[in-house]
């Protein structure tokens, strides 16, 4: 079987500055650290397939600027492929920067840089054949100068057979509609937060109690509502049912990366020949664990997980 997973959302630095709480619009608060790190939805998918023992390929145009050179520097440091990667001169990398809050909430401002650019020379034609599977972000397909290019190259890669996950993130509602009807008639399963999934189904104007039964006669195979520590729901094209799977209780530091990590989990129990529920369960393990560290990822090893789903 294939096992290269390929991940379409930019690398960026995260620029981190912690508060005891987050100040009202107009106030002041006191910053009680800050500091930064390789980040983008991307890399903390990326690190958790690569910890999980399979084999990312990030594609991702990054700028020769400070920030692009400590991206690729990291990637180098951390065992992560450079193949679709893309340095780019005279251009900006991106950056975002995180308040995070004693409560483990957080709030984000986001520099758009280079890394929004695709075209398909970015990835090798060898790469693509060896590729399992497809991830995207919705942050992806914010720029109207790419995104029909990516939606041009999803399809291409549908067209081989890869399976195609779409995480729509934060910032859905602000891709234009077209783009986003385009992705959802290519993913086989989408997985939004509760949040996330309110903004679609208002931009789309379909009441959610109707949205599955939508999606599925577009093709998409699972839609996964992520519900942080209030567990998932899972709607199931094949069996036309939907499934509650609960979350696992860690204590919480940070939930930064828990969502990119849900993914990168999910991936790799599907990619095990698990079924969709047992494929999330293992994917909320991996998420929760990601909560209990600052910052959107490190190491850690496939026993971490199984500890917190009990198989250990």
């Amino acid at each position: 079987m294939n096992q290269h997973i390929l991940l379409l959302g930019g690398i960026i630095i995260d620029e981190y500055i912690v508060v005891n709480e987050f100040p009202a619009r107009g106030e002041d608060t006191i910053i009680t650290d800050s500091f930064h790190k390789v980040g983008g939805c991307a890399i903390n998918v990326a690190m958790t397939l690569k910890n999980l023992g399979l084999k990312p390929q990030i594609a991702s145009v990054l700028g020769m600027d400070e920030r692009g050179k400590e991206i690729n520097d990291y990637l180098l440091d951390h065992g992560l492929s450079r193949a679709c990667i893309q340095m780019t001169p005279n251009k900006k990398t991106g950056y975002c920067i995180s308040i995070l809050e004693d409560s483990g909430e957080r709030t984000f401002l986001t520099y758009k840089g280079c890394e929004a650019e695709f075209s398909f020379d970015i990835i090798r034609e060898d790469i693509l054949k060896e590729t399992s599977f497809l991830f995207v972000t919705g942050y992806y397909l914010l720029d109207d100068n790419f995104a029909g290019t990516i939606i041009q190259y999803i399809q291409k890669a549908k067209d081989l057979g890869i399976k195609i996950l779409f995480d729509p993130g934060s910032l859905v509602s602000k891709i234009d509609r077209h783009i986003l009807l385009s992705m959802m008639n290519l993913a086989d399963m989408i997985t939004p937060n509760e949040g996330e999934l309110e903004k679609i189904i208002v931009l789309l104007n379909i009441k959610k109690e109707n949205f599955s039964s939508w999606l599925f006669k577009k093709g998409v195979r699972w839609l996964v509502e992520k519900k942080g520590k209030l567990g998932v729901n899972l709607w199931d094209n094949s069996s036309g049912k939907q499934m509650f799977i609960p979350s696992y209780k860690v204590s919480c530091i940070d939930t930064s990366g828990a969502g990119d990590s849900f993914a990168g989990g999910l991936i790799y129990g599907l990619l095990q020949g698990y079924d969709m529920p047992k494929s999330i369960k293992l994917a909320s393990a991996c998420g929760a664990f990601t909560t209990t560290f600052m910052g959107p990822h490190k190491n850690f090893t496939l026993k971490d997980i199984l500890k917190i789903v009990g198989e250990s």
